[in-house]
């Protein structure tokens, strides 16, 4: 009791992270060695440099408290641009979109769309991923006659697939 606290800090871009963007776990993955797995769940296009630092701080601790230090580069892919959604028949409509500009850490699209009846009933999201180098055209197929649908777009990349 009274002894050095291990501590965990996360930082984005050397900011402290905060806020409803961000959840830190910490679990106990080994009462034995005290080996802890650390978690930062971030919701929402959270691009930059992370950095966790796990500390002892308190009595007794003298110099460099910091025990590890972690970082990461999270780059987020610029979200396409024109997007639009033509009918070709009744059951079939051609998206199209314009790449980003910056299309270095684009490694693909994902489409969500989902049907709303007469009454406002909504069905489910169907989801359908596109590779970054097939064209920036998709047909969707089999819809159903006299349904209204609603289509979003992302464009994905190595830490949002």
């Amino acid at each position: 009791v009274g002894g050095p606290a291990t501590t965990v800090t996360w930082t984005r871009d050397g900011e402290a992270v905060s806020g409803g963007n961000f959840t830190a776990a910490r679990r106990l993955d080994d009462p034995v060695t005290a080996a802890y797995n650390l978690t930062l769940s971030v919701t929402g296009r959270q691009g930059g440099v992370y950095r966790c630092q796990v500390a002892k701080r308190g009595p007794g601790v003298s110099g460099n408290p910091v025990i590890s230090s972690m970082e990461l580069e999270v780059k987020v892919a610029s979200p396409p641009t024109d997007f639009t959604a033509e009918q070709v028949n009744e059951t079939t409509v051609r998206i199209s979109w314009t790449p980003p500009a910056s299309k270095e850490s684009v490694t693909g699209y994902r489409i969500y769309y989902m049907a709303t009846d007469s009454q406002g009933a909504r069905g489910e999201y169907v989801t359908m991923n596109v590779n970054a180098s097939e064209t920036s055209c998709k047909l969707i197929h089999d819809l159903q006659a006299g349904l209204n649908y609603s289509f979003t777009m992302v464009a994905l990349s190595e830490h949002l697939p």
